[in-house]
């Protein structure tokens, strides 16, 4: 919906149940297009068996560096920062929180998974419980209009 509104486009949401079926009708021919994470398109974009038209993301990707941006591209409004985070039910205790904050924290700092993520085209960033959260809330607000 939003790259409806954002690049103008009359277009039909196809919901999937998840990425892979979704890369599989693609693929197929049997939808024109889909937006999502990289990670998940790049061997086939490499195979040729389908082809990467934009980034969304507000600089080009390590996967695709020759891919330009939505923003490149004209549609600076689709200018998007993928991210990930680990959440847990509203009523958890700011002890159980901080655990697994700094949990987290310790293993997105070892060498081995920064690697990992890197691989797949992923930018680890180590951050606070109130930082993310305000980075949801932020976000929610951005996709509610």
């Amino acid at each position: 919906e939003l790259l409806k509104s954002t690049a103008g486009l009359d277009i039909l949401h196809i919901p999937y149940k998840g990425s892979a079926p979704a890369v599989t009708a693609l693929v197929a021919g049997e939808i024109d297009i889909v937006c999502m994470d990289l990670a998940l398109l790049a061997q086939h974009a490499k195979l040729g068996t389908l082809r990467l038209v934009a980034a969304a993301g507000v600089k080009r990707p390590s996967l695709a560096p020759d891919l330009r941006t939505a923003a490149e591209q004209g549609v600076p409004a689709l200018a998007l920062e993928p991210w990930y985070g680990l959440v847990a039910p509203a009523g958890i205790s700011a002890e159980v929180r901080q655990k697994l904050a700094s949990a987290l924290n310790r293993a997105v700092r070892t060498a081995e998974l920064r690697q990992r993520f890197e691989q797949q085209g992923y930018e680890t960033i180590v951050d606070t419980p109130d930082t993310f959260s305000a980075l949801m809330r932020s976000e929610a607000e951005k996709y509610a209009r």
